[in-house]
């Protein structure tokens, strides 16, 4: 199971995140793929040539990089292709109102195509509703994440929350199914 770290604008300035990744995942010997840096499109909407370099130099690390809150920021489409992004995540702002009428759905469903054009899963963020949950399944929405899903909880019961439930057993609409869609 990777593990996801919110990263500011102000920890993407420099080369200095660079090298604490760097030297953190060769220190515990942490395969580069199972740490996601999470950046918000309002972070990217800033395009500067050290930004750009430090996102480049991320992904040559090859932890996954992943834009946070989509959909609330002003990058442009130019932008987001250009960047070395491995999935989209959906603010909760749209997901919340997917029961509202056909202009939500579509905003979400259009968000969910954009990523699989680009060819990265669309992961919806603050799922709380069964409703929510179903609506983003038939809409092709790749993995969610929120309270529907799991509740926070302390790191001892996680453990035992990810034992249960992935085990071979796993039932098919478990919650790990719903995080991994």
């Amino acid at each position: 199971m990777p593990v996801a770290v919110n990263v500011s604008l102000t920890d993407l300035l420099g080369g200095r995140l660079v090298h604490l990744v760097r030297g953190g995942l060769d220190r515990y010997r942490f395969a580069p793929g199972m740490l996601q840096l999470e950046i918000t499109e309002r972070v990217v909407a800033q395009q500067t040539d050290d930004l750009n370099a430090v996102l480049h130099d991320l992904d040559a690390v090859g932890v996954t990089l992943s834009l946070d809150d989509f959909g609330t920021g002003y990058s442009s489409l130019l932008r987001l292709q250009s960047l070395p992004v491995s999935e989209l995540k959906i603010d909760r702002a749209f997901v919340s109102r997917l029961g509202t009428g056909p202009a939500a759905r579509g905003i979400v469903a259009s968000i969910v195509n954009l990523a699989h054009a680009l060819g990265m899963p669309a992961i919806a963020e603050g799922v709380e509703t069964e409703a929510e949950w179903q609506a983003l399944r038939e809409l092709g929405c790749d993995g969610a994440q929120g309270w529907h899903i799991a509740v926070p909880m302390s790191a001892q019961r996680a453990s035992e929350w990810l034992r249960a439930y992935s085990s071979t057993a796993l039932p098919v609409d478990g919650p790990v199914q719903r995080m991994l869609g």
